[in-house]
Parts: C-alpha cells; structure tokens; sequence
C-alpha cells in the first residue's frame, strides 16, 4: 500500500493503483473485531440500516432529479394518453439557477480567527493558503455543484483528501473534490447536523461492472454460493453484472498522554519523555496535590476501509481530523417524531407543473379537434364558387363571390378554447412562486410592482424564502475549512513553499515551517475557528468601486488633483495601471503627497467632509431629492399633528380627573345636599338634544322659507 506514515503513526488515504491486490494485508483484521467476517457483517448491516432509514428521502430526491431532466409525466398516465398530446412545460431549471446564480454572484470566503496560541497574522497567511487550495482545486465548481444537488434533490456532498502534488514526486497536497451523484453517499442515520459534523460513519458508493473491478481486484472476486448464502444479489451489493464498491469512513478515539507545561501549551506526554519533563520542571505543578498536570486524552481521527459485501480491498486509512472528511450540505429539513424529511426547493413545485402541462394539453387537444372556421351557404347561392369558400382559409384573397340575389352565405365561428383550463393554468403557475417563494420580480419578470422599491422588496421576500439553502451551503463551505486547516499540519509538516491568495485575489508564494525564516510560521501550531464571509466578488467591488469614483468626480472635480492615480487603477480598461502609475509620477512632480505604494494617497479629511456636502447638495436638488423633502415636510406636518391632538387628549384627561375629585370632596364634605342633587337630576325626564324632537326620534331639518317677490333679488 503506497501510503506515506507521519510520525504519529497516521496514514494518508493514497492507494497505489499499479498493485492494487496488494492494497491490504491478507492476515489484516480491523481493530475491535475477531476476523474480517465479523467486521463485513457489521459493515453490510449498518448500511442496510442507513438505507432502510433514509429510503423514503431517497426515493424522494431521486423522483425530484427525473422530474427535472424531463420525467414530468407520470409513466402510467403518459402510456394511457399514447398518440395525445402531453407537453414538458419544465420551468424548475429558471427557479433552481436564481438560487444558484445568487451564489455564483456573491462569492464565499472562508476566514479564520484565531482561538488559541495563535496570532491574526498567522490566521491571514493560513486562510490565504486554504484560498490557494481551493483555486487549485476549482472549488467553486464543486460548491456550485453541492448547492445545484441541494437545491434540486436537497442534498448535496463534496470532500476534502490528500494525493500527490504532482505524478513524479513524494510530496501531498490538499485538494477539495466533488461527489456529482448526491445518492452516492449513505450518511449515518443519527446524524442531525446539516453539515455532517455529528456523524460517526458515512458511505461513498460507487457501482463498478464486473469487468473493471475484477481488471483492478483480480483476487478480490466474489465467491457466488457465498453471495447466494448472505442474500448479496438483492441488497444490491452484487447485482446487474456490477459490484458495489464502498468507503466506509468511521470516527474512531485512541488515548493520548498530554500535560500543560510553563508556558501554558499543551504538549504530548510519551513513555520516553515523561520521565525528562518532570525532572527538567516543564511540566506545571497542580497547587492542590503537588502532581504534575497529566492526564489522558481521547482524540478523534477519521479512519477508511474500502470494501465490498465480501472483501476488504484497502485500508485502513486514518487522518487526525476531529469529523468525517466528507461534507453534506441539506436542504429543508422536518423532524416528525423520530423521522426526519428532507425537501427540496423543487419538492412541492412538482404539481403544480404535471397540473399545468395537463391543462396545456386539454388546451391542445381542444384545439386541434375543433373544427376550421365553416360557412352556411344555400346551394343555389355557392353553386359555382363552391372551391372558393372550401379554401378560402388557405386563399389571401379577400373577395368571396355568390349569385347576385341569392341569400347571403353566413360564416360560423369556431368553439372557443376552455376558458377554465386556461384560468386552471394560470393558476398552476401561481402555486409555483407561492410554494417556493420565488415571485416575478426575483426572476426579472415585470409584474404589479412599478417602483424601485417595490421590486427590490420582492426580490427581498424570494431571497429570504431560500435564504436556508445558502445558510447550510455556507456553514457546509466553513467545515469544509476547518477539515482542510486540521490537515494543514499533516499534509505539510516539512519546510514548503506554498500559494496563498489573499482578499485582493493577489497571488503569492508563502514558506512555511522554516525556523530560520521569521516571516515563516509553523502549521502545527496554533488553533483557529473556520468561519464563512459572503459577498460580492473583489472584480465585482472594484468594478462597483469606479463606478463610483467616477459620480464622485463629477460631484467633486478637485479630487482629480488628489487621487488621479488611484482613479485610474481602479478603472477596469486594459492600461489602467500603467496610467495610473504616469499620473502618480506627475503628481510627485508636482509636490503632491501619493503615500507609500500599499497605502497609496490618502484623501485629507476636510476634502471628504466637502465631497459630503457637494453629494448632499447634488442630490437634494435633484428630483428624487425634492420628492424627499416634500415626504419628510408632509411626514413633519403629521408628526406635529399627532403631538398636538395628544397633548390635547391628555388635558382633557387631566381636566376630567380633576372634576371628578372635586365631585368626591364635595360628596365628603356635604353629603346630604350631594344626595338631594343626585336625586333631584335622576327625577327629571332627560330633555332632548337640538336635532331630536320629544320622542327621542331626530329631527327634520326645517324647511327653507319661500322668499317673497319683494325679498327676491
């Protein structure tokens, strides 16, 4: 087995290709198990009990996948209507590329953030050299692909491994591959964690035909009467001339001695050094009991067997990471009970599109059974121009001929299409965009909204009903480097020069591991949360960046004479940089401070402020500007308003609760003439108000006076 040991005794999962029968020790037994038997027996049930659990979401994902390559149709309902129309309207490829296309427009960063013994510099030099990994290994091909999975079928996986950096060399590099077949992997049933990071196994199959896998195992056939004896064939481990070709990666703990010496880290306590660290007092003292602070450890690796139904064809493979190198990334997901459903974005799109196609295919066969548009016509009227009225939807003449005095022959118009269908369609179409929350705007559609803001709030409501799909695609991205910053030290544990990509998409080479470089630093130290950024990309900033230099010239021409250079180099032309570095030339020249090279001219703080008001003032007389100060001077009004109407409610409150005091002193203080008023009040008949007459009922309006012919004007 081509694998190259680190001295901690972990392997990386390389397989020499070229002798792959002598991959694994024939005597070789996996820890934990008394012969290799035992072990494939556990490894065949606990992927029966993955599938068996996770069946109904499989089938699910792979009816969701049909549906979008063009399986619309139910195939006992598409045989039935053999020689009938039945039409593929597929609108989910539109709904699937905006969720997809919102990624590729807003590119993911992965960061790192120091933890522990370690410093922001060195965070930044390692995340430029995950950056550097992943434009090595065209991750964003695999990210794009994950979320199309995720989105489609709702779940998508990539991986992280090791290979040789080159075919002619020892060296490993870490590169991040893609899993294009989202079925491909069985994860671990008790896993809940979008990502994976709580799964204790997982399953990579692939189905290889019989003749390729007995060509790279010639002595790992299967014995058939053993197959027939275990039931192979029908578990799907050996069926249709292919076997089934699996990696079955597990966590595993082994314990480790460690101890926290004077300087506060933790170091790895053996056999052989215990005894020289004690006596040398570099390890501290417990206060309490006046022992060395020792203890043991359990640390998480990832190990890897490649198997079959009956062999163990390689292995095993460990890599010191504290999860499963393979990354998931889900969709939708609801627990019920114990069972856990995961949804597409396309799930409940499905319907709604077979019931439109449907409806379109009542519509075409409504059509193409209705009779052509015909004429009523006497014989005697037509007798002779019979050829002219039979084609006359074929002819371009306009003129149709009858005997002159005959009855006028009369045109009958044919059906008319269902209207019900029609409405039944569009009414499908609109379940679409309600089920995934994807409305016209977001699609670029012209809809209701005529504003600026009103598109831009409903492309808002599309982005935030699939925001969780980029939510779990990111978090899947910031495991993917952590796995990749725990194998920084295993991969590259010599003196190496690495690429590195920094914010700007600059390129550089970085050394590391050198103690006589200061400007190297040692990957085996130092620990670091992984976290994810998004936005847009850095051409996309810089390209947004000139655009506004340039509304700025125009507000404010004079920061031409302090920034021309920069100006120009942000300008996205081909020989902007060489202008710009002229222009900084000049100005030198002319006594002009440009700065450093890095730093570049800094604007003086007063020039800002007066690009500020010059902005301001721009744009307050523009027309959006005025609309502005009529809205905030109506919206003052308003205010004023309403603080006038409650300052009034509030005296009147006050009035009234001083009234009512008065009334309770007076009741204290004379209680008899309080009691002779409250009576007198309650006797009297409640005399009725202006427009009521005696009855209670209202009043008519009195008429208005006959003027007299003096009066009249």
């Amino acid at each position: 087995m081509a694998s190259a040991y680190k001295e901690d005794g972990y392997l990386a999962p390389i397989v020499d290709d070229d002798n792959p029968e002598e991959a694994v020790d024939p005597l070789y037994v996996p820890e934990g198990f008394k012969t290799v038997e035992d072990y494939l027996e556990y490894v065949r049930k606990t992927y029966q009990d993955d599938y068996d659990y996770d069946k109904e979401n499989r089938d699910m994902a792979l009816d969701d996948l049909k549906f979008i390559a063009g399986e619309i149709w139910d195939p006992a309902v598409e045989a039935a209507r053999e020689g009938r129309p039945c039409p593929k309207i597929n609108t989910l490829p539109q709904y699937i590329g905006q969720v997809i296309g919102d990624r590729r427009m807003n590119k993911t960063s992965i960061k790192l953030r120091p933890a522990k013994d370690a410093t922001a510099k060195e965070a930044q030099i390692r995340a430029g050299i995950i950056k550097g990994i992943e434009y090595r290994s065209k991750a964003d091909r695999v990210y794009d692909q994950g979320l199309d999975n995720q989105v489609s079928c709702g779940i998508g996986n990539w991986r992280v491994y090791l290979d040789y950096a080159e075919d002619d060399v020892f060296e490993q590099d870490i590169f991040i591959g893609g899993i294009p077949n989202p079925l491909a992997v069985l994860w671990d049933r008790f896993s809940f964690e979008p990502t994976g990071r709580d799964a204790d196994h997982v399953f990579v199959q692939d189905i290889m035909p019989d003749s390729q896998f007995e060509k790279q195992w010639p002595k790992a056939k299967p014995d058939l009467s053993l197959v027939d004896e275990l039931g192979l064939a029908g578990a799907g481990w050996y069926e249709n001339n292919a076997t089934r070709v699996c990696e079955f990666w597990e966590m595993k703990t082994r314990v480790k001695t460690v101890a926290l010496n004077v300087l506060g880290q933790i170091i790895e306590v053996t056999e052989e050094n215990k005894e020289q660290l004690v006596a040398e007092n570099k390890i501290m003292i417990n206060p309490r009991t006046g022992e060395p602070l020792i203890r043991e450890a359990r640390i998480k690796y990832a190990c890897m067997h490649l198997v079959t139904g009956t062999n163990i064809l390689a292995g095993p493979y460990e890599l010191p990471i504290n999860r499963l190198p393979i990354i998931r990334a889900e969709g939708r997901i609801v627990n019920v009970g114990d069972d856990r459903y995961r949804y597409s974005l396309t799930r409940w799109m499905k319907d709604p599109i077979r019931n439109r196609c449907y409806m379109r295919a009542v519509v075409i066969e409504e059509l193409a059974m209705a009779p052509k548009a015909y004429w009523l016509a006497e014989d005697a009227a037509v007798e002779d121009y019979q050829e002219d009225f039979r084609n006359a939807h074929l002819s371009q003449d306009p003129l149709l001929r009858y005997k002159q005095g005959m009855k006028e022959p009369k045109r009958i118009e044919p059906p008319r299409v269902n209207a019900a269908a029609i409405n039944q369609e569009l009414a499908c179409a609109q379940d679409m965009k309600d089920v995934s929350g994807i409305h016209d705007a977001s699609l670029g559609i012209r809809s209701n909204e005529v504003s600026g803001r009103a598109i831009n709030a409903r492309k808002v409501e599309g982005d935030v009903a699939t925001v969780i799909y980029h939510d779990n695609h990111n978090a899947a991205i910031a495991e993917t480097g952590d796995v990749v910053n725990q194998l920084l030290s295993v991969c590259y544990d010599t003196i190496r020069q690495l690429l590195s990509i920094d914010e700007a998409d600059k390129d550089s080479l970085v050394e590391v591991n050198n103690p006589a470089n200061p400007e190297s630093i040692d990957l085996s130290k130092g620990k670091y949360t992984a976290v994810v950024e998004t936005g847009p990309s850095f051409t996309t900033q810089r390209q947004e960046g000139a655009q506004a230099m340039m509304e700025m010239i125009k507000v404010a021409p004079d920061i031409m004479g302090l920034a021309a250079d920069l100006i120009a180099k942000y300008q996205d032309f081909p020989g902007a940089i060489e202008i710009a570095e002229r222009l900084k030339k000049a100005m030198k020249a002319k006594g002009v401070d440009v700065g450093d090279e890095e730093g570049g001219q800094q604007i003086p703080p007063e020039m800002v402020e007066q690009i500020k008001q010059s902005v301001l003032a721009e744009f307050m007389q523009s027309a959006q500007g005025q609309q502005l100060q009529l809205q905030l001077k109506k919206e003052e009004q308003e205010l004023r308003k309403a603080v006038s109407d409650a300052d009034k409610a509030e005296a009147d409150a006050d009035r009234a609760k001083s009234e009512a005091e008065k009334a309770e002193l007076e009741a204290e203080a004379f209680p008899d003439v309080h009691a002779a008023e409250v009576l007198k009040k309650a006797q009297q008949p409640e005399r009725p108000s202006g427009n009521q007459n005696r009855s209670g009922a209202p009043r008519r309006a009195a008429r208005p006076k006959k003027q007299s012919k003096g009066n009249k004007q």
